[in-house]
């Protein structure tokens, strides 16, 4: 529409110039000795505007053959640029695809025009990696590292989560811990630096780590919870000397009060108690939890403490049995409490019983060890057998038929490594 009104408009314009320059058609006269020019003022005018417009089409012309090796160079360099690109997001797609050799190809090909060769150069080495070529990818962290300039948070964080994926957690966590030097607000550096400390069993780091986690919000509070019992739990798993209550109490009062509810936490702290020969502790401590809590391991410690008044044990125990029933823990423990108490006929009767609900190494052993104070030699030698064969049977490895342990669950993590 708008250029048929155009077209209209200069039909008009066109029509009304002739129409004047009919009526009044003007009188121009140049004179150059010895030349003389005389027309009219509309011819004179149309003359004009032919040389104008050809002296102006001559001097774009020249200026453009002026310019060419200019404008030429600029084509090349937009024609490189593009193609680049093109490049670099075919690389990208094959990546997301897991085509790692044709993703460096085209990752690499873009690298001598792209915009921003450090992403290139990061993206390559992912290609390299999911090659397992760790020396290339290495080669191209170094050169993104010589191209990031103020992005160099974008090149370490990759790196460290390059090395996490392929096992390097020692290098990974060099790498992080200057990442969180210079960026210490980063959340996802901190969330890394746990799960390298966590492969690493560094539990005492991650114990640090944790507070600021939680604090922060960077982790789901069920996933974190989780790995605050395990993180206490190995801390409380470690080996100590005879003689090192003072330490142990020390470590117990760092786990947090909803931790300490925990039975599994309870569990190891009672064995190290144990371990430390404070068993008046020990048997407080899982009768208040097992009051609160009923959980079958507390139930078994509860028998392995010698505490000094075991006839009170026993007790205790038989009263459980009235509140919670028979089950093979609680039956090992109070057949293990009678016969600490000198009860060996009690004693065998809730051995036996365990042993009907359920088999275990535990449950043999003590009927071995108790017909064997009773002077039945063979009874005890024949559970004693037993005892022994199903520990056999608890710690051989669960063969495939390629003859191969089974395979469990994978290496991947839930943080994206």
């Amino acid at each position: 529409m708008r250029t048929l009104f155009g077209i209209l408009l200069l039909l008009f314009a066109a029509a009304s110039a002739t129409l004047i320059a009919v009526r009044n058609p003007g009188y121009v006269l140049i004179t150059r000795e010895p030349f003389v020019l005389e027309t009219s003022l509309a011819v004179f005018l149309l003359i004009a505007i032919v040389i104008f417009t050809l002296l102006y089409f001559c001097v774009r012309l020249l200026v453009r053959i002026v310019r060419a090796p200019h404008s030429l160079t600029r084509w090349r360099q937009t024609r490189r640029t593009r193609k680049a690109r093109e490049a670099f997001l075919n690389g990208i797609t094959h990546l997301l695809a897991g085509e790692w050799l044709k993703a460096e190809k085209e990752l690499v090909a873009c690298l001598h025009a792209a915009d921003s060769p450090f992403l290139g150069y990061l993206a390559a080495a992912m290609a390299a990696q999911g090659q397992g070529d760790l020396y290339k990818r290495d080669n191209y962290l170094s050169q993104a590292h010589r191209h990031s300039s103020a992005n160099t948070l974008a090149t370490e964080m990759t790196q460290a989560q390059l090395q996490l994926f392929a096992g390097q957690n020692e290098q990974a966590l060099a790498t992080l811990t200057q990442v969180q030097a210079g960026h210490p607000q980063q959340a996802r550096a901190v969330r890394l630096l746990i799960e390298a400390h966590r492969r690493l069993r560094d539990w005492q780091n991650l114990a640090r780590l944790l507070p600021e986690a939680r604090r922060r919000h960077m982790l789901p509070d069920e996933e974190l919870n989780d790995l605050e019992r395990s993180t206490q739990r190995e801390l409380l798993s470690l080996p100590l000397p005879a003689g090192a209550l003072d330490t142990l109490h020390q470590a117990w009062s760092g786990v947090s009060e909803n931790a300490r509810q925990h039975p599994e936490l309870v569990s190891v702290y009672a064995q190290q108690l144990i371990n430390q020969n404070a068993m008046a502790e020990c048997t407080a401590l899982l009768a208040t939890t097992l009051e609160r809590q009923w959980d079958e391991r507390l139930v078994l410690l509860y028998g392995e403490a010698h505490d000094a008044q075991p006839a009170a044990q026993l007790e205790t125990a038989e009263e459980w049995l009235a509140r919670h029933g028979e089950s093979p823990a609680l039956l090992l423990t109070l057949g293990r409490l009678a016969r600490r108490n000198r009860l060996a006929e009690r004693a065998r009767r809730y051995l036996e019983k365990s042993l009907t609900l359920g088999a275990s190494a535990a449950a043999h052993a003590e009927l071995g060890t108790l017909f064997e104070e009773a002077g039945d030699s063979a009874r005890a030698l024949s559970h004693c057998r037993q005892a022994l064969e199903l520990c056999r049977n608890l710690h051989h490895p669960v063969l495939s038929s390629q003859g191969r342990p089974a395979a469990g669950k994978s290496g991947l993590n839930d943080y994206g490594y």
